[in-house]
């Protein structure tokens, strides 16, 4: 199935379906760049959006040319410039008549209408002038994610280790309080005072009536 930007946008889509998209156009554009090929038109009426057998989603750049051999690293940058400036017109449904100028005296105006994740790339290439891929950026933020999650769960392991020994020795301590049984720490006094002394109580009792009775047969 083909159809073009346009009309692909006259569909509902979640934000994440359009960074998907966003993202595979940037993957399109920077193939072309590596194979030494701009896009000269970013109009989305120029752009082509297919699904593949495998429902897979490919772009086609309908416009585009050679780099001119002299300034192939400004043509590169200005494909970046200007396909950031699609994606905010699209975000904010501003494409038609928006300006380089107003977005960039206006730009916090705009952020309202874009990922709040995207806006720091978006205020780096319009506002700032710097250039890389979107799909880099979007890679750099997904490695940052996942290194503070894998930080975050090793944290827990740890902690949850922490706790589990913590509440093992508790336990083993309370239960010993509980039934009455000594600690090892606390060597021969406690079997002493446990065991032994009640059962020498316990002797006596009976030994005393004994003895009162043979000495009254005497």
């Amino acid at each position: 199935m083909k159809r073009t930007l346009k009309e692909w946008q006259e569909h509902y889509h979640t934000t994440e379906e359009y960074q998907q998209l966003f993202y595979t156009m940037d993957l399109t554009m920077k193939t072309l760049h590596q194979y030494n090929y701009q896009i000269t038109n970013f109009n989305p009426t120029n752009i082509t959006v297919g699904t593949n057998e495998n429902e897979q989603t490919y772009i086609m750049y309908q416009q585009v040319a050679p780099l001119n051999s002299n300034q192939s690293l400004t043509d590169i940058h200005q494909n970046m410039y200007n396909f950031a400036f699609l994606q905010v017109g699209i975000y904010s449904n501003t494409l038609d008549y928006l300006t380089p100028t107003f977005l960039k005296d206006n730009f916090d105006r705009f952020t309202i209408f874009l990922p709040q994740d995207d806006v720091s790339y978006f205020r780096k290439l319009l506002v700032q002038k710097g250039h890389f891929y979107y799909s880099d950026y979007k890679n750099a933020q997904n490695e940052q994610k996942l290194a503070a999650l894998n930080k975050e769960m090793a944290e827990d392991t740890a902690q949850g280790k922490a706790q589990h020994r913590a509440q093992t020795k508790t336990k083993a301590t309370a239960a010993g309080k509980l039934y009455g049984l000594p600690d090892e720490k606390e060597g021969m006094g406690a079997f002493v005072q446990y065991y032994l002394l009640p059962f020498l109580i316990f002797s006596l009792s009976l030994l005393i009536p004994l003895i009162a009775w043979l000495f009254a047969l005497s």
